[in-house]
């Protein structure tokens, strides 16, 4: 079931301003989903290296997926190091700027998994000093790793994984120049932001206080022309790196609490995202001073800003479904975020230049180099729909494959025969049925191989795209 994610802003009761909340920025152009679908996964992290790939990791094992952003198509699947489903938690994924590494903060192990994007192989896996990684942020130069847990942050020398020290109490950072950082540090009430240089010296930019009953959580971005900070926490605040000033500001919700900030590279947009909260809530009462304690679920959401006018953008983001992860692609043109069951490819309605450079990526399969090998489907094959248009109900099929052309029949449990056209590019299958009077159906399922001479899943697929395994 979708749900209404987009804050309305409506109630002065959540509200942590007396002053009335800005007026939002409408635009058709942000906001328009393509969902890629995983199967059944949530709670999972991101990294998109430039504008060509997304990395997408899953919560329910060690499987990492690829996506190719010019085609919205998983193109590989990819099998971690590691025994049973519970030696991977992809809770957050980060790509160094140089693109040549992901790192994987595993909560379940409690450790950082890191790939070298090149090879796709697990070069390094860095037991953690402190517990619980809660997120994994890069320096600008790629040499330095920050992990983040619920009690401070470790610095790692990215090359070599040892341990360079470690900034205690911090909430979350954001990595600065000369390996220096910004960090943002919250207590019940009261958030501070300061400057931290490589040799730990610091000196305080900006305090305020806030509301009691606000989550003791937040987040802090470095602009890329390094002049402005942003920080997340009761509000969203644009901070002067220089002097600590305050230069915009507009009040959040209590609840859903907004986590995460995710910025476009070219400094135009902004995307806030609050994850899904189970649990009790403590919120503002009719009469002053009375405090409503329940227990519930809220559905978070993902707002939009104008950074140039420092409003938020009313765009549809209604269909967003448990959303945790977002990033921007280098060109600023999309914004991906991991859901329930796959990916949201978000429009931005940015058109902005590309200056990333990528190393060679891999996209193998295997996750050992070269080139891709493509699907080996022929045989029989059992179809079960979940959702179908026309009447197709579960079936078989016989599939025949020559080269990259895939032709076959499917017999559906109530007779029909069906005519099955295919093609298949890298480890990529779109499959089309056509029936007399009836093409280009919209379908949604799982195939599975039956036959004895091959063996496969094609996994779940939505509107004939599915991906060999």
């Amino acid at each position: 079931m979708r749900i209404l994610t987009l804050v309305m802003w409506l109630c002065a009761a959540v509200a942590l301003s007396s002053a009335p909340p800005p007026a939002l920025a409408t635009s058709s152009k942000v906001g328009a989903i393509t969902f890629i679908p995983f199967g059944k996964t949530h709670q999972a992290g991101l990294a998109i290296a430039g504008s060509r790939y997304v990395y997408a990791g899953t919560s329910t094992g060690n499987i990492l997926h690829l996506i190719d952003v010019r085609t919205m198509q998983r193109v590989a699947t990819w099998y971690m190091p590691g025994l049973g489903a519970t030696t991977y938690g992809m809770d957050r994924l980060a790509v160094s700027p140089d693109n040549r590494r992901l790192y994987i903060a595993n909560s379940a192990r409690q450790d950082v998994v890191v790939v070298d994007t090149t090879a796709v192989s697990a070069t390094k896996r860095w037991n953690l000093s402190g517990t619980g990684p809660l997120d994994v942020k890069i320096s600008a130069d790629s040499k330095r790793v920050y992990v983040i847990d619920r009690q401070g942050a470790d610095i790692y020398d990215a090359a070599t994984g040892r341990h360079l020290g470690r900034l205690p109490g911090v909430s979350e950072i954001a990595p600065g120049p000369n390996n220096g950082v910004y960090t943002i540090t919250i207590a019940r009430g009261h958030a501070l932001v300061r400057w931290v240089t490589a040799g730990g010296k610091g000196r305080t930019l900006a305090s305020w206080s806030g509301s009691t009953q606000t989550d003791l959580s937040g987040d802090i971005a470095l602009s890329a022309d390094g002049q402005v900070l942003y920080a997340l926490w009761d509000s969203f605040r644009e901070i002067d790196v220089a002097s600590g000033r305050t230069l915009r500001s507009f009040p959040l919700p209590l609840v859903p609490h907004y986590r995460w900030i995710s910025l476009a590279p070219n400094g135009e947009q902004a995307m806030l995202t609050a994850p899904n909260f189970a649990g009790i809530s403590s919120t503002p009462g009719i009469n002053a001073g009375y405090i409503s304690s329940h227990f519930g679920f809220v559905a978070g959401g993902v707002v939009p800003v104008d950074l140039v006018a420092m409003r938020p953008i009313k765009a549809s983001l209604q269909t967003v479904v448990s959303p945790h992860q977002l990033a921007y692609t280098s060109d600023s043109r999309w914004a991906f975020l991991t859901v329930n069951g796959g990916v949201d490819a978000i429009t931005t309605g940015i058109s902005g230049q590309d200056f990333a450079k990528l190393p060679q990526i891999s996209v193998h399969p295997n996750g050992t180099g070269g080139t891709p090998a493509t699907c080996n489907i022929a045989g029989a094959w059992t179809f079960v729909l979940a959702k179908t248009t026309g009447g197709l109900a579960n079936g078989s099929s016989f599939m025949q494959q020559t080269g990259n052309t895939v032709t076959g029949t499917l017999t559906a449990v109530n007779g029909i025969l069906w005519t099955l056209r295919g093609s298949i590019k890298g480890r990529g299958l779109l499959l089309t049925l056509h029936a007399t009077g009836q093409t280009n159906l919209s379908y949604s399922g799982t195939v599975t191989s039956t036959g004895r001479s091959i063996t496969g899943n094609l996994g779940t697929f939505t509107n004939g795209h599915a991906a060999c395994t």
